[in-house]
Parts: C-alpha cells; structure tokens; sequence
C-alpha cells in the first residue's frame, strides 16, 4: 500500500478539526436535527397528535406563568364552597396561604343540632398549566353559589 504525504496531512487535519468543540457541538446538533426531520417524517401521524402537548411544555419552561395570589384564593374559595350542600351555611373565618398551590381555611359551619362548629381546611389548588387551564376568566362567588345549589 502506498501512501502519500497529502493523505496523511488531510487525515491529520481532519482529527484537528474533530478535537475542536465548537465543530464537535455542530455536527453534533445536525445529527440531532436529521435524525428528528427523520423521525417525524416517517412517524407523523403518531407524533402529529401530540404537538399540544410540546406546546404545553414549551410555554411552561420558557414562559411560565406568574403566581397570583388573588386568583389562587379565589379559586380555592369556590373549592371550598363545592365542597359543602349548601354553600349559605359556611362562615368563613380566616385563611392562609400554605405553599404556592394550598389554602387553609377557617370555617364555622352549623351542626343537625344548629350548633356552630369550627374547623379547618384545606383546599389544594392546581393553578400551573400541568394541573388545569389557568385563564383569565374564572368565577365569582356569587356564580359559584348559583352553581353548586343548581347541580344539587
């Protein structure tokens, strides 16, 4: 076998170039980027439906949503309301933030006996994007009312 010098220096520039990190990153980043194209076309129909779903992730590591303390306490209030037949008998007393996703309430509710019993609870609320649909329009308490004694 006969060899040359070129072959040799362009073996030996070829091994610079892959010790260099920038390039190795490059290539490194086409091969992904091919074998996604390649996936996707041969795949579409299994990874068309789940687009959403990258969407969802997408927003909640690059955008995610800004606590709102109001809102949380809203939503946990008409939690709490829910959880009772008849809403009009519960005394709200106090509450407390527990955490970004838990309210605890201090209630007065009336026993069979018409005595007023006092308790706490607690009303976990999912405000991120992974638990529920955090928009802008959520009810209010009057509305809630009217919907917990329709549904009963």
């Amino acid at each position: 076998m006969n060899t040359s010098r070129p072959y040799f220096l362009a073996r030996k520039k070829t091994f610079r170039l892959l010790q260099n990190r920038s390039f190795r990153i490059g290539l490194f980043g086409f091969v992904l980027f091919f074998l996604c194209s390649v996936l996707i076309a041969r795949h579409a129909a299994a990874i068309g439906h789940k687009v959403w779903l990258v969407g969802w992730a997408y927003t909640d590591i690059f955008h995610p949503p800004k606590y709102d303390p109001e809102k949380v306490e809203h939503i946990a209030r008409m939690k709490l309301y829910a959880q009772f037949r008849d809403p009009r008998e519960v005394r709200i007393l106090g509450h407390r933030p527990f955490g970004e996703e838990c309210v605890i309430y201090k209630i007065e509710t009336f026993d069979s006996d018409s005595r007023k019993r006092q308790q706490e609870r607690i009303v976990w609320v999912h405000w991120k994007p992974w638990t529920m649909n955090n928009g802008d329009t959520i009810l209010r308490e009057t509305d809630a009312r009217q919907l917990v004694n329709a549904s009963l």
